[in-house]
């Protein structure tokens, strides 16, 4: 009897030790969860600051609007209007077409440009539309999107 108890009592401080350690693997467990997801989180809310910050978001509107100027309308006006364009974009491949400010973009074709204008100004956030410029470099073979595009922004952070 006094080694059955024995032998019981062996038995029950193994349970103990068991429950002992799998609790400790459990919170080990959730504690490296947490981590885990508090990693994820930040990296997330890092990466969504930086593709939706305002200033990124005006660049790049800025930098679609000036391709979609040149590809669809100063790159045809020009080649319909110069007898010989391969040869006057040569000359303009080194110093650039003539600097076209935002708010000139914005009035080329107000229904197709419009919905761009939001990307330059909201509540926290405004770029000056005759500062902010775009100049285009025609480049080697002189097609349709052969060019470079020098963006200049001239925005702000408005005060909350």
């Amino acid at each position: 009897m006094f080694l059955e108890s024995s032998t019981s009592l062996q038995k029950s401080r193994r349970r103990a030790k068991k429950s002992d350690r799998s609790f400790s693997d459990f919170a080990r467990i959730i504690a490296a969860a947490v981590i885990v997801i508090s990693v994820l989180t930040l990296a997330v809310n890092v990466a969504m600051n930086e593709i939706f910050r305002e200033d990124r978001v005006a660049e790049r509107a800025l930098a679609s609007l000036a391709k979609d100027y040149y590809e669809n309308y100063y790159f045809d006006h020009f080649k319909e209007t110069t007898s010989d364009p391969t040869d006057t974009l040569k000359k303009y491949s080194e110093i650039g077409f003539p600097s076209v400010s935002l708010r000139q973009l914005l009035l080329v074709d107000n229904r197709r440009f419009a919905p761009y204008a939001s990307s330059f100004k909201n509540s926290r956030y405004a770029c000056n539309q005759e500062l902010t410029t775009i100049k285009i470099y025609p480049k080697e073979p002189y097609g349709k999107t052969d060019y470079d595009v020098k963006l200049n922004l001239s925005c702000s952070w408005l005060n909350s």
